[in-house]
């Protein structure tokens, strides 16, 4: 497979959505690197607590020296806090004791980007409008049309969503239908059914259709309730080694 070339932050972000499949929230997403060759890429929440600043870089720089060629780190922080003039940069705690602890396993940061819900910057850039980029710049990079071209994509969130079955549905339509028939019929011939007169189990069983049919038009849960129809996701991952820093 041909190798792809990364000369720019968008072409970074690009790489990392469809690496990951999906557009990171609120995560720290670490890229390893090897002189100029691309290793693992590896997203983690970010710390929701204070004080959690030194554990929480133990477990990241633990995950990254699993890569036993990395040299240097590119970093990338997702979040939707801003960054005010004159302000550290949020997470700036977990970027300082990430740095400290990579540096005693050898690890350089070569660089690091700040990535918000409309923009993205350098993370040690002065917080501001003069070195933004929009988020939107990411479709048209060179990375993101050669991913799309080989049939990627890229996710707007990480949650997986499974779709019905047409059998489930089927069924579902056919038992609320003849609920519906039941309940129309006179309350005299609501126990017989083609004309032979129904078992006590039966008058239970058409009984049971009417009190779940009650519970349903009241606005309660319903076991026979229709199941929302959802897309399947489909992803593609691609070798790491394809692709290369210029």
């Amino acid at each position: 497979m041909e190798k792809l070339t990364i000369t720019t932050p968008s072409d970074v972000l690009s790489f990392i959505g469809h690496t990951l499949g999906f557009w990171p929230q609120e995560s720290l997403v670490c890229i390893t690197l090897n002189e100029n060759s691309i290793g693992a890429t590896l997203r983690i929440h970010l710390p929701r607590q204070p004080s959690q600043e030194l554990p929480y870089a133990r477990t990241v720089a633990h995950y990254l020296t699993s890569d036993t060629t990395a040299k240097a780190i590119l970093f990338a922080v997702y979040t939707s806090e801003t960054a005010c003039v004159g302000q550290p940069r949020p997470h700036a705690g977990t970027i300082a004791a990430l740095t400290g602890v990579l540096a005693e396993q050898g690890i350089t940061i070569r660089d690091g980007l700040f990535v918000g819900d409309e923009t993205f910057s350098p993370y040690d850039g002065e917080p501001g409008h003069d070195l933004a980029l929009p988020v939107s710049s990411t479709q048209t990079s060179a990375i993101n049309a050669e991913f799309i071209y080989r049939g990627s994509y890229i996710e707007p969130a990480d949650r997986i969503t499974l779709p019905a079955t047409s059998q489930e549905a089927a069924k579902a339509t056919a038992v609320e239908h003849h609920i519906d028939t039941i309940a129309s019929q006179p309350t005299e011939k609501r126990s017989t059914v083609r004309g032979l007169q129904c078992p006590r189990s039966d008058r239970r069983l058409v009984e049971g259709f009417e009190q779940r049919r009650s519970v349903r038009s009241a606005g309660r849960h319903c076991p026979f309730s229709r199941f929302p129809r959802r897309s399947p996701v489909s992803r593609r991952s691609f070798p790491a080694s394809t692709c290369a820093l210029s």
